[in-house]
């Protein structure tokens, strides 16, 4: 299959991770030649399906408790919502779950399902905590690394770059973008990060 995963997220709650993964998804909805899926792993409670309105039982969580073998393109449907935009949702829970049912391995499974099926594969990641020990960035084409103005924000991107080439992540693989997300213009938007970002995200009260 020739889909592509991507992968957004950001140490720091707050800086627009599940904003970035729905207009990016609008996006390549609209633009783009494959069918878009959005996957929602920002744990514990994931923003995407509270944003869209999506709070059934079946979720990510749901969804990765089935035996690999059982991950089929036609579960994965089964599970996924398709919004006004013509892209499909396999949305967080709604409620804080356990966790602990999750299998890495139909973690897996899954991504190896949809690039084979050809999609274009958006994770939302959130902070990254449980999906980085499951490796999901790892299998990820593109990782995303979002930052704000914000010291803190900064600082916190500056580490997620230097460690994630040690989850065995490609250097060129890791996108940091700037999400000018106040709109108090940055004296330095390369200030405190490791190198200039390489998308600049300006500030808009408007969610396209």
């Amino acid at each position: 299959g020739d889909g592509i995963i991507v992968g957004l997220l950001s140490m720091r709650g707050g800086v627009g991770v599940t904003t970035l993964t729905l207009i990016l998804a609008h996006q390549a909805a609209t633009h783009g030649d494959k069918p878009v899926i959005v996957i929602d792993l920002a744990f514990p409670i994931g923003s995407v399906g509270l944003w869209s309105g999506i709070t059934g039982p079946r979720n990510t969580v749901e969804l990765l408790s089935r035996q690999p073998p059982e991950i089929t393109m036609s579960l994965i449907e089964n599970f996924s919502v398709q919004n006004v935009h013509g892209f499909y949702i396999v949305p967080g829970p709604a409620t804080i779950t356990d966790m602990g049912r999750i299998r890495l391995e139909s973690v897996e499974r899954m991504l190896h399902v949809l690039q084979q099926e050809g999609y274009f594969v958006i994770v939302d990641l959130g902070r990254a905590t449980l999906p980085l020990l499951w490796q999901v960035p790892a299998r990820c084409d593109w990782i995303t690394v979002i930052t704000s103005a914000e010291a803190t924000s900064r600082m916190l991107a500056n580490i997620a770059v230097q460690t994630l080439p040690k989850f065995g992540i490609d250097q060129q693989s890791i996108l940091l973008v700037f999400n000018d997300a106040t709109g108090r213009k940055p004296t330095d938007i390369t200030l405190g990060l490791p190198r200039s970002p390489d998308i600049f995200i300006p500030y808009t009260r408007n969610f396209q």
